[in-house]
């Protein structure tokens, strides 16, 4: 078996998960910590599968090699490098904020 490979979050990413915890928590502090968890499983277990995202439609996001995990109504941007071993955590956004740009354009 191959060894697992290292996720790394962006400081982008790492802003993101406090956002959404901090959003949560101001009406329901254990529903944020538990889908915090939730989506931090999902992330992890890239480390033994790192293609299990969908590849999005979008051309740019396509090009650059990004693929997409959704966990509930909210979807984790990354990219494998395969070279390095690592899963690079660019973004974790909720997927209403995403339709609204994606509607708006």
């Amino acid at each position: 078996m191959s060894k697992p490979y290292k996720i790394i979050y962006y400081p982008t990413a790492m802003d993101d998960v406090r956002n959404i915890l901090n959003y949560i928590s101001i009406d329901n502090p254990p529903a944020a910590y538990h889908l915090i968890d939730k989506i931090d499983h999902a992330i992890q277990s890239l480390a033994d599968f790192p293609s299990k995202g969908a590849i999005p439609k979008d051309p740019q996001l396509k090009t650059k090699q990004y693929r997409m995990l959704i966990i509930e109504s909210y979807i984790v941007f990354y990219i494998s490098n395969h070279t390095l071993s690592e899963i690079e955590i660019m973004r974790v956004l909720s997927s209403k904020i995403i339709k609204i740009f994606f509607d708006a354009h």
